[in-house]
């Protein structure tokens, strides 16, 4: 509900409030999520804003988990539009992170992150946004800053500090045809007393919204006893892609895809990058936009087959 209104009893709408309630239930995922939104407090455009969790993930091999996780906790979040183009956020976070079903033949590293974990963080954004149309862009800017400290003066059980950023340049060809040139980049590192970062908050690559063409979770440092993904402390992924309309509901894509994941956040962009081709389709349906894509990986991994996989992703761009 877009207009909800938490002071207006016979139909609670009218203010302009944002409340939205999700149940998701499959095979390996679970979500619930209650969210709250008001975007104009003290008079002034700020908004504030909580959210209310609890998501699990079972343990399975083809999706990049060698665990099962459980993760039930809370946020809020305190924002405004600083310009026409840029906007920032702080933010509190609470997490209960639990992990279980780590099979007997994995390494100790992977063995070490059983059981249950507080995480308490602060968090910082800021954001730049030139696009000319958010949901079907054709030209702007998009860039995207989340700075991100867990422990330290917010306690908790794990001390440690995260950097995420995304650049995007929307650049308009022929027929409304766009190039899309998106450059990611993440950094995270311990102190204190945590001497790595846990599982759950590492970086991953591989497969659709990354890598494609690659197995999910799968570029990057893998566990020597099962082959399960483990993360690292950095990760830089690149895309081009290109796509053309072909309808108005329907557009085709050609990407290139490169990157990698590092074990430590020192280990930055030492060494080759992991690089596919593809093709693909989106397509808008009524139940939100859909992307079909065919990667072909251009370099091998150790424990897996170089073969080309398709990749099925809803979004809410299109």
């Amino acid at each position: 509900q877009r207009n909800f209104d938490y002071r207006n009893f016979s139909t609670f709408t009218g203010a302009g409030q944002d409340l939205s309630l999700m149940f998701s239930i499959g095979t390996l995922t679970d979500r619930y999520q209650l969210s709250f939104t008001n975007p104009w407090i003290f008079d002034t455009p700020v908004y504030f804003g909580f959210d209310a969790y609890r998501k699990g993930h079972k343990r399975d091999d083809e999706v990049g988990y060698g665990y099962e996780q459980t993760v039930t906790g809370g946020a809020l979040r305190l924002g405004r539009e600083l310009t026409e183009r840029w906007n920032g956020m702080v933010g509190y976070r609470l997490d209960n992170v639990d992990i279980s079903d780590v099979t007997n033949d994995s390494t100790s590293e992977l063995k070490s992150e059983t059981g249950s974990t507080n995480l308490s963080s602060g968090e910082v954004r800021l954001n730049f946004d030139s696009r000319d149309n958010v949901f079907a862009t054709l030209k702007g800017i998009l860039f995207n800053n989340t700075f991100q400290l867990t422990g330290g003066p917010f306690a908790g059980d794990r001390d440690f500090m995260k950097y995420m950023t995304r650049l995007s340049f929307y650049l308009p060809t022929i027929n409304k045809s766009v190039v899309e040139l998106r450059l990611r980049a993440g950094f995270a590192d311990p102190f204190s007393d945590t001497a790595k970062v846990p599982i759950y908050e590492r970086f991953f690559a591989g497969g659709s919204g990354s890598i494609r063409g690659y197995p999910e979770r799968k570029v990057g440092p893998i566990d020597s006893g099962t082959d399960d993904p483990v993360g690292g402390e950095s990760m830089f992924v690149g895309n081009i892609e290109y796509t053309y309309p072909l309808a108005d509901f329907l557009k085709a894509a050609t990407f290139f895809d490169s990157g990698e994941v590092w074990k430590t956040s020192s280990d930055f962009l030492e060494g080759d990058l992991k690089r596919s081709i593809g093709l693909g389709l989106r397509v808008k349906t009524p139940i939100g936009p859909v992307s079909i894509d065919y990667g072909w990986p251009l370099d091998e991994i150790p424990g897996e087959e170089k073969e080309g996989r398709f990749h099925f992703n809803v979004s809410r761009a299109f």
